[in-house]
């Protein structure tokens, strides 16, 4: 902005910005011997950074693009950040990071167990994995498990033939 009183004919000014702040028009001014200056007058302008997009199953935290603001992304459940869960605009308009993206969440995979029958297998979020045995056996304990992140509750399996079972039954 133009500042000041005493200005005479030749003077030559200046015109910067506050950080986060760009210049819109000339760089310098000139007074003219009618006492106006050579150019429109400048104007500062809030430096922006480009829209940001909310992830896929996700979330951000404002709508704001404005220099110094911080946008932080989540994701839906079942699904996890992955890339910079935080964006920072800078004052050349750029965000820092990478874009974000929202993966479902998978659980490890299971290790066999002898004469168990895993049926429906699936190991995203919220998947439920039933378990049968063969004929002649018995299942001790849950007969499914969900996936959480982690297999939820996974249950101490003992199988055992069916005639074993019935003895202990009688005894």
């Amino acid at each position: 902005m133009v500042r000041g009183e005493a200005y005479s004919f030749g003077d030559i000014i200046g015109i910067s910005c506050a950080n986060g702040f760009e210049l819109i028009g000339s760089r310098t001014l000139t007074c003219l011997s009618t006492g106006q200056w050579d150019a429109v007058i400048p104007y500062c302008q809030r430096i922006k950074c480009p829209e940001l997009m909310a992830p896929k199953n996700g979330f951000k935290s404002t709508n704001s693009s404005a220099y110094n603001t911080t946008v932080v992304f989540s994701c839906s459940e079942g699904y996890h950040v992955v890339g910079y869960h935080q964006r920072y605009c800078r004052s050349d308009g750029v965000w820092t990071g990478d874009e974000v993206d929202c993966q479902l969440v998978r659980c490890p995979a299971l290790l066999p167990i002898a004469q168990l029958v895993e049926t429906n297998w699936d190991n995203s979020y919220g998947a439920v994995i039933e378990f049968k045995c063969p004929r002649g056996y018995q299942l001790r304990g849950a007969p499914a498990i969900q996936c959480q992140g982690k297999w939820k509750v996974i249950p101490l399996v003992h199988l055992l033939p069916l005639k074993t079972a019935v003895s202990m039954l009688i005894a």
